[in-house]
């Protein structure tokens, strides 16, 4: 049987990257975590609806759907052919990206996590964190020390800090 076009593409990026570079050994070690599908590919990716909730979770929704909301899977983001659309509205299958281009897409989670880590950590440390960031806070404390989830890949640049 043929790999999937994610585990092409995870296989692809482990050749390139380079471990010498911290951001790229954080991405390393979290592709060789993907690569056994027993393990959770899924983290916490938007931003900006993380930075939105400081004045808490909206009405009747709870920590855990607001958590699912904001968060994707590698493999599914990596199973996804990339397309475009030209100015006459055709949609095409775009080719696989070159060496360099590559690497940064490839590099593209590590950045979000580093960031909203960054986010976070910032969020609680200030006076009166709303309550789903404190949340957030100890998911991402919690998940650093569970070897199954991409976040062990962190722990070196997220502790804690309380």
């Amino acid at each position: 049987m043929a790999d999937e076009l994610w585990q092409q593409r995870v296989n692809r990026a482990l050749a390139l990257l380079d471990s010498s570079q911290p951001d790229q050994a954080r991405t390393i070690c979290m592709f060789n975590k993907v690569l056994d599908t027993s393990n959770n590919d899924d983290y916490v990716s938007d931003y900006y609806t993380i930075q939105q909730t400081a004045g808490g979770l909206p009405d009747g929704v709870s920590f855990e759907r607001l958590l699912g909301q904001v968060s994707t899977n590698i493999r599914t983001d990596l199973n996804t052919q990339r397309t475009f659309t030209d100015e006459s509205g055709n949609v095409t299958v775009s080719p696989e990206p070159g060496d360099d281009d590559f690497r940064e897409w490839m590099l593209g989670a590590d950045h979000q996590i580093v960031k909203i880590f960054g986010l976070v950590n910032a969020t609680v440390h200030q006076a009166a964190p709303g309550d789903f960031h404190i949340k957030l806070y100890n998911y991402i404390l919690d998940s650093l020390k569970n070897s199954r989830s991409l976040y062990s890949c962190y722990g070196d640049i997220f502790v804690d800090e309380r």
